[in-house]
């Protein structure tokens, strides 16, 4: 271990450590950055540095100065062309930090601080010039070394719960959990798909440290296991007569359908079923966040408009039920809506904590679908919720397929600008450049799960399977821990 002051693109470099450029002094006082509490990046920063300017002749002191002059562009450039792909890089180490950082640099100055003297008439041999280099610099400090993903072969289905911590296969990568004090960049995450053709890609971030037993957390509501309304009696639930397209549930392809019989169900809400949160699992508590709730549903022919509406089980009436947004379903097969950004649960924890209520008293959170048909007189079929977590990061990716296998990777560079491609491997060829929404999309610091839900450009096919974090059948994938200050021994 040594103390380490650099700042290089890999070619030039400022090493201000015994250099024979510059020289750092001490008085260095740095900067800190404060973390926002949403996973957003903080304000960059700007490192006042106590330099020596070291020149035994005038053409020495020249070449030092084109050597910063030349980091100065580089920097510049990286930062608003997209063809210039070398940033550069501030590292640092205390003497005895186990641990090496690096920091992106946005920009450098040089201020002169001479108190007598004149660059033209005074010679650098005579006298030591000093000087204040300004180092403009990213919040966050990364390790220089990248981690790979584990890779992972989910089942047949249309939700995963990839634990990005585990061992990978033969045991490297080694199990580890995140560490750090900010989220780590995701520099490559890739899920690959073979003849199934996926186009849209959920991804949810959610950390042991926030929630809790991550092993607990249920990402597929089986609406088979809820309550049917009692007032209509064509709600009931298929027993296995469509294995492959529904979810299994308590049997296979298990769904609820909703066929008119007591009631007339054109341009009329009523309740078709309700699932409550005791119903899916005992552990409440684990269940808690911000999510997507994704609904996988379809019709026999026409088209029906969908509400969730959710609150607890016991309130007196429905009109106390916060209402979701109108979702129509028009597909005669099984696809997956987007219904709503649903909390659980719903009192504010920092004013009614669980140390006053604990998380039995969400044993009645509940979800109430309610239906009405708008056009034609097929039937309503209901098969699944799929909660996908929000508030520790969040990705989608949507883009057109291919008729072979091919990659689907989101990228998140130096500066925090995220990237999507789909690629076709066996012909090293881009196909897609997908739309990319994102929040957050950070892996948070400690044990963590990223919850996975993948359907085809308009319909959901229960047998399709994919594999994260593969290339070439070995681990794959890279992100880069961070830290506000040191790292220490991390």
């Amino acid at each position: 271990m040594a103390r380490t002051i650099q700042i290089t693109d890999g070619t030039t470099t400022l090493d201000l450590v015994n250099s024979t450029d510059m020289e750092w002094l001490y008085g260095w006082l740095p900067q800190v950055a404060t973390p926002t509490g949403d996973g957003s990046i903080s304000a960059y920063v700007t490192e006042e540095i106590p330099v020596k300017v070291l020149a035994a002749t005038d053409d020495a002191l020249a070449a030092s100065m084109q050597k910063l002059l030349a980091l100065q562009a580089c920097a510049a450039e990286y930062w608003v062309e997209p063809q210039q792909a070398t940033p550069v890089w501030f590292y640092h180490q205390l003497e005895s930090e186990t641990g090496q950082r690096r920091a992106l640099v946005k920009s450098l100055r040089l201020a002169m601080t001479d108190p007598v003297g004149d660059w033209t008439t005074e010679e650098p041999s005579a006298r030591t010039r000093t000087g204040m280099l300004y180092v403009k610099r990213h919040p966050f400090w990364e390790s220089p070394t990248a981690r790979t993903f584990p890779s992972a072969s989910p089942a047949a289905g249309v939700v995963y719960a990839y634990d990005y911590t585990a061992a990978g296969g033969g045991g490297t990568p080694a199990a580890h959990d995140i560490v750090g004090d900010v989220g780590a960049r995701i520099e490559d995450f890739v899920v690959s798909f073979g003849s199934d053709q996926n186009g849209r890609l959920w991804r949810g971030l959610r950390s042991a440290n926030r929630h809790g037993t991550l092993a607990n957390f249920v990402p597929t509501w089986e609406l088979e296991n809820g309550t049917n309304s009692p007032a209509e009696t064509g709600v009931t639930d298929d027993a296995g007569t469509d294995p492959n397209g529904a979810s299994p549930g308590a049997a296979a392809g298990v769904f609820v359908k909703v066929v008119e019989t007591d009631l007339n169900w054109d341009d009329e809400w009523h309740l078709v079923m309700s699932i409550y949160c005791s119903q899916v699992t005992a552990n409440e508590s684990d269940q808690f966040g911000l999510f997507l709730r994704l609904l996988r549903a379809m019709v026999t022919a026409g088209t029906w408009e969908v509400q969730l509406r959710y609150g607890y089980w016991k309130m007196v009436g429905d009109a106390d039920y916060v209402r979701g947004r109108i979702v129509e379903i028009n597909s005669t097969s099984w696809e997956l809506y987007a219904t709503d950004v649903i909390p659980m649960p719903l009192r504010d924890l920092r004013t009614v904590p669980i140390a006053i209520y604990s998380g039995d008293y969400e044993s009645e959170w509940c979800i109430k679908i309610y239906a009405r048909r708008t056009a034609g007189a097929g039937n309503l079929y209901l098969d699944a919720i799929y909660p996908i977590p929000l508030d520790e990061g969040f990705c989608f990716t949507s883009h057109n397929t291919t008729t072979v296998a091919y990659d689907t990777s989101v990228h998140t560079g130096p500066m925090d600008n995220t990237y999507g491609l789909v690629t076709v491997p066996a012909i090293s060829a881009i196909t897609d450049v997908p739309q990319v929404s994102d929040a957050s999309w950070y892996l948070p610091v400690g044990d963590g799960r990223m919850i996975i839900a993948w359907a085809r450009v308009a319909s959901s096919d229960f047998t399709d399977v994919p594999t994260l974090s593969t290339r070439g059948a070995v681990d794959s994938g890279t992100y880069y821990e961070r830290w506000l200050a040191l790292r220490g021994a991390e």
